[in-house]
């Protein structure tokens, strides 16, 4: 038996709703369906007089499955169309929001710490400098020349001040580095401050990637195996483009409350404040299944269902037993999609 779906099964619900057969078919096709007043419940109409002729009965039993006939006729006036299910590969994920942010804040602190880095190199060489004048001084004061006291303390002075002037600057650089942890995680306070993974800095200073800020939702948590995710400006995860992990981010949306975490991408109609659509995996494992377009599916009773087509005009309706949304419709597995 063929796996047909009825892309446009919700168009014909409408319509049955407005056209003058429709209160009967509509109790015949939806599931669990009050039976409107307008359908004759005992061959008669309401009138008394018998229109068996005009209604009828549309149920008929097909391989032990109880299903409706449409004939080809009332399928175009309906405009009910099929297609066959289309096979696909489903991941397991989950869907979160994420913002690109702007590098600045990281740069400036980079700009410090080189500044830094600047003036403790002029230091290191005063302190040598000094250093080897007290170390001359103190060799001609032992030996009697005619270097005074005064003299050598004034070199030892001098030698001293930039001891100190050298130990404040490498302090101001750790506290610069703590204050870059704190904003931004070790990983990108590593690539920012003492140049490591200064290639894709280098691409992020350029724009030719971008840094995302992933939030993810209070009860969710991002998979060990998720070093990779996929983006997208709307919610449509075809197309979606991969984004990498980074670190953890330290900081948290407030109204969220969940895990935050850098990713990089790339650049590409991206920019600085726009929010993306982030889907996650959360499981490394493929799933075979079919794609149900989200037109074919009617929700009765709490539960998606859909109408398959068998021969030429014999419908009969499915549950959606597991099935898992898609931006566009919904993925259904194999193994729960397996016979009637």
């Amino acid at each position: 038996m063929r796996w047909l779906l009825p892309v446009a099964v919700s168009v014909l619900i409408v319509l049955l709703y407005v056209t003058p057969q429709g209160a009967y078919l509509r109790s015949l096709i939806v599931p669990t369906e009050e039976v409107s007043d307008n359908r004759p419940t005992d061959g008669k109409s309401d009138t008394g007089d018998d229109d068996d002729d005009d209604h009828p009965s549309r149920l008929r039993m097909q391989d032990g499955v109880l299903g409706i006939e449409l004939t080809q006729e009332t399928q175009v006036i309906s405009g009910i169309r099929v297609q066959p299910a289309e096979a696909m590969q489903y991941r397991q994920e989950m869907q979160a929001l994420a913002e690109v942010v702007s590098i600045g804040p990281l740069l400036e602190l980079r700009t410090s710490s080189d500044r830094l880095r600047a003036e403790i190199r002029i230091t290191e060489v005063e302190l040598q400098r000094s250093r080897e004048a007290y170390e001359r001084l103190s060799l001609l004061h032992e030996d009697n020349a005619n270097i005074s006291t005064r003299q050598l303390e004034e070199a030892r002075a001098q030698m001293q001040a930039s001891l100190a002037r050298l130990a404040a600057q490498k302090q101001q650089l750790r506290s610069l580095y703590d204050e870059a942890i704190q904003g931004w995680g070790e990983v990108l306070a590593e690539w920012a401050l003492n140049a490591n993974g200064e290639g894709l800095f280098q691409q992020l200073l350029k724009r030719h990637e971008v840094l995302l800020n992933l939030t993810l939702g209070r009860n969710q948590s991002l998979p060990e195996t998720s070093r990779i995710i996929f983006i997208n400006r709307d919610d449509t995860r075809i197309n979606a483009r991969k984004a990498y992990l980074i670190s953890p981010a330290p900081r948290t949306e407030p109204s969220l409350q969940g895990e935050t975490h850098f990713f990089h991408a790339h650049a590409d109609k991206l920019r600085v404040g726009m929010r993306v659509h982030a889907w996650i995996p959360t499981s490394g494992e493929t799933i075979d299944g079919v794609y149900a377009p989200a037109d074919a599916v009617v929700w009765q009773a709490g539960q998606p269902w859909i109408y398959l087509h068998d021969g030429d005009d014999f419908f009969y309706r499915r549950v959606l037993d597991n099935p898992s949304r898609l931006s566009d419709g919904w993925f259904n597995s194999v193994t729960s999609s397996q016979g009637r």
